[in-house]
């Protein structure tokens, strides 16, 4: 089942992916759909806000350590179960971020906060209409 407020993902080559915390922790897995072959397990310390490259040979998840993980999936022509390579992180994000990524997988686009800078004062200028005059 999947944890609250995250919903699998469809690749174009056939299979979804998403997040289950059957195991006590959520955990990515990768399923063909539709067709035989179960679902197959692809991250290994847990993982949330899965996504596919374009052409299905890459997923991307955020690790509990915030570090998004890249793990290559080889999809066999049979239907018989994905075949998920190491996972690998690619990157550190800022707790809780979201992020998109490019079809070719080799770009992101991460939400960043504004790094806090002096903001200018901010002058009142009262009885404006008077001093007009």
């Amino acid at each position: 089942m999947p944890p609250r407020g995250q919903a699998p993902r469809s690749s174009h080559a056939g299979c979804f992916t998403g997040p289950s915390n059957e195991s006590g922790r959520n955990e990515i897995y990768v399923q063909p759909f539709p067709g035989p072959g179960g679902k197959s397990q692809i991250s290994t310390n847990g993982g949330v806000g899965a996504q596919w490259r374009r052409d299905g040979r890459e997923v991307f998840f955020r690790s509990p350590d915030n570090r998004v993980t890249a793990v290559p999936i080889t999809i066999p022509a049979n239907g018989a179960a994905v075949e998920a390579g190491t996972p690998g992180a690619l990157f550190s994000v800022r707790p809780g971020s979201e992020y998109a990524t490019s079809p070719d997988g080799q770009r992101f686009l991460i939400n960043m906060p504004l790094e806090a800078t002096a903001t200018a004062p901010i002058t009142v200028i009262l009885n404006w209409a008077g001093r007009k005059k």
